[in-house]
């Protein structure tokens, strides 16, 4: 909704089963309904709303880059010795080399919810981590604390669940975790 590339900052290849998976194969999912302020958003310069995310929002490339996958460089300053990636930047503040290495595996689905009185446009947000309280919670205070994205979002509802791994013959669904 905001016009950003969503998720690329995601892990692949051993850091993705590092991040998302327990001992046991299962994983943890946080779903957070996020309303999004598009009036307010809308009337920000394109520049503006980059500055906020840390990434250009035609190709998701960081504002450090030229593509999508880009690593960002947080050092990076402009002419006038300003950070190119902002301190309040939501790239620069989800990024794992702020978070002690912290990652998780994040999808966002867009809604509109329209009761035809009344109109809110958000982001579902899901993530994945084998460790809500070492990986996510950290991560979110955070985000909660500075990210610049917080003046045009607001969650109003989460949900956590535990997602058992899968079985084999012989065993049932989430024996590993409850047996």
């Amino acid at each position: 909704m905001f016009g950003q590339v969503d998720g690329t900052g995601n892990p692949t290849g051993p850091d993705f089963d590092d991040t998302v998976w327990t001992e046991d194969g299962g994983t943890t999912l946080v779903v957070r309904r996020i309303r999004m302020n598009l009036d307010t958003w809308d009337q920000l310069t394109r520049s503006e709303q980059e500055r906020a995310v840390g990434r250009k929002l035609s190709t998701g490339a960081p504002l450090t880059g030229t593509a999508e996958h880009d690593e960002l460089d947080l050092e990076a300053r402009d002419a006038g010795g300003r950070l190119v990636i902002a301190q309040n930047a939501h790239a620069r503040l989800s990024h794992h080399s702020e978070n002690d290495g912290r990652r998780i595996f994040r999808k966002g689905l867009n809604y509109v919810h329209d009761t035809g009185a009344t109109r809110e446009s958000g982001l579902l947000f899901l993530s994945h981590q084998a460790d809500i309280s070492g990986q996510f919670l950290p991560l979110l205070a955070r985000l909660d604390a500075a990210d610049a994205l917080n003046e045009w979002t607001t969650t109003i509802g989460s949900a956590v669940f535990a997602v058992p791994p899968g079985f084999q013959p012989g065993t049932w669904l989430g024996q590993t975790l409850l047996g």
